[in-house]
């Protein structure tokens, strides 16, 4: 009942945390309040800029003072950082909530795949680790989905709304927590309770989280050509909504199925999804017509079936006092490489076309695959090295 318990309860609370009621309408939000766009563009620097900068700080707190804490915080940062984009009356107040929503974005990273690691290594899930994270992630992004299709209505009913729901989702957090048992944290032993993992005790999962980059690389450079592509095909807003809602069921399904499937079949799963989001990817630039209810929905399918299972494989393969951080460290490289591969691939949409932005990425995707993969050769044939100092749980 205990090992149920703890699954229900995690499943709620990162369903609770895939809420995205502002997701669709957060810049028109902002308009509405008599925002500029150039005002809009900075806040978005400064979501971008706080994300980045904190991703890898995120992970390696909640490794060192507990995932269970780690929620906590990110619970009230969520209920306080929506209260207060609801109410922004200033551009100083834009810019604070949003570099704060950057910071409460990058606090969510590996969460949930470490407690589920840490529960499975002490006997304490009552199914296995994948089948238990595939399970979690198709509830949450369920919520997600649902979440964007009732944006828009919330919306119309009032501006602030979608903005208030969201910080409630992150109130109801507080009490699941209670349900949810301590999770032991690790530290560092040296004069800083501060230092972060040694890089070599992460060569373990580093295979695993070159995968990670990979996907979550190709993947969320592949969303910002979305709406140019709708742009293009001459989808009005509706059109775009049910692209977005496609994409996003897509991925529901793909995780069930996961959820479904015995651990072994694990790295077929990996390779299908790879196949489904290159091979989609490059059907764009050939069927362009159905790219926004065909081979978008399959490119998130594919995304799914791949970073659920990946995320799952990096809290296996980390060291228990660096499982946030593993996966923080790859959402941390894959971002600092969306520096350059995003806005190149807007530009290659402005100056050709979406379509072949979208066949050009599918080959990059492949060259950059290749090249991870090459690396991936170097480190195994690196010692797996012990930490310097030793960790110690407490």
């Amino acid at each position: 009942m205990t090992a149920r318990r703890n699954l229900i309860a995690l499943t709620a609370i990162e369903g609770l945390l895939a809420v995205q009621f502002w997701f669709p309408v957060w810049m028109i939000f902002l308009l509405d309040q008599g925002f500029s766009l150039n005002t809009i563009a900075l806040a978005d620097g400064c979501f971008r800029v706080a994300v980045v900068i904190s991703e890898l700080p995120m992970g390696v707190l909640a490794d060192r003072f507990g995932q269970r804490i780690a929620y906590l915080w990110l619970a009230l940062l969520t209920l306080f950082t929506f209260v207060g984009a609801a109410f922004v009356q200033s551009t100083w107040q834009v810019m604070v909530i949003w570099f704060l929503w950057g910071i409460q974005w990058a606090a969510a990273s590996g969460l949930g795949s470490a407690v589920l690691a840490e529960l499975a290594s002490t006997g304490r899930l009552a199914v296995g680790l994948h089948r238990a994270w595939s399970r979690v992630r198709a509830v949450s992004t369920a919520t997600g989905a649902a979440s964007l299709a009732f944006a828009g209505l919330l919306y119309q009913t009032d501006i602030r709304l979608p903005f208030l729901l969201t910080a409630l989702a992150g109130g109801l957090i507080l009490p699941l927590l209670l349900l949810l048992p301590a999770m032991p944290r690790h530290r560092v032993t040296s004069r800083s309770p501060w230092r972060t993992p040694d890089p070599r005790s992460l060569l373990p999962a580093g295979g695993a989280m070159l995968l990670g980059i990979w996907v979550l690389t190709v993947a969320w450079t592949l969303v910002i050509l979305y709406q140019p592509l709708a742009t293009e095909l001459g989808i009005g807003a509706e059109g775009s909504a049910l692209m977005y809602v496609l994409y996003a069921v897509s991925g529901v399904l793909a995780s069930a199925l996961l959820s479904t499937l015995p651990e072994r079949f694990a790295p077929w799963a990996v390779g299908l999804g790879a196949v489904l989001m290159i091979g989609s990817t490059a059907a764009v630039g050939l069927w362009p017509d159905l790219g926004p209810v065909l081979w978008v929905p399959v490119i998130g399918a594919g995304f799914n079936l791949v970073w659920v299972t990946t995320e799952a494989w990096i809290g296996i393969k980390a060291p228990p006092h660096a499982r946030s951080t593993a996966v923080s460290a790859a959402s941390f490289l894959s971002g600092v490489v969306m520096i350059g591969t995003r806005p190149g691939m807007v530009l290659v949409a402005e100056r050709w076309s979406a379509q072949f932005a979208f066949v050009i990425w599918a080959m990059l995707a492949v060259l950059f695959g290749g090249v991870l993969y090459l690396v991936w050769r170097l480190i195994r044939r690196l010692p797996n090295a012990a930490p310097s100092q030793p960790e110690t749980p407490s």
